[in-house]
């Protein structure tokens, strides 16, 4: 979080590259990292597990959006969704997933798999 406000990278950093298993990349993402640097391409695809948004979440990030718009039209600060209040802070959330979820996607568009490189 201190990265954050510092506008540092938020970028946790490989420590094993034999065994990407044992990376600590959930501890990262909870604590609000939102990368992880890879110095072997083994460990890739788990890094992208890790910090690649659920569908399910991905959703809900954006039926949150949509919800809050809504409240605003209608001059409201806060909503109601599936009985939970929101507000500014989980628009700020819920941008936040969206917007890295369609930094991957536009990524994915343009760049190739790795192993698609390799003749």
């Amino acid at each position: 979080m201190a990265a954050a406000r510092f506008d540092d990278e938020k970028r946790d950093h490989c420590q094993d590259t034999n065994d990407p298993g044992q990376d600590n990349g959930w501890r990262a993402a909870a604590l609000g990292y939102e990368g992880k640097w890879a110095i072997h391409p083994s460990q890739i695809a788990l890094a992208n597990e890790i910090f690649t948004p659920p569908a399910a979440e991905l959703e809900r990030a954006r039926r949150i959006l949509d919800a809050l718009d809504q409240a605003a039209r209608e001059g409201r600060g806060a909503a109601q969704l599936d009985g939970r209040m929101i507000d500014a802070a989980s628009a700020r959330m819920a941008r936040n997933i969206v917007a890295i979820a369609s930094t991957i996607a536009a990524r994915e568009r343009v760049a190739p798999p790795l192993a698609a490189t390799r003749v």
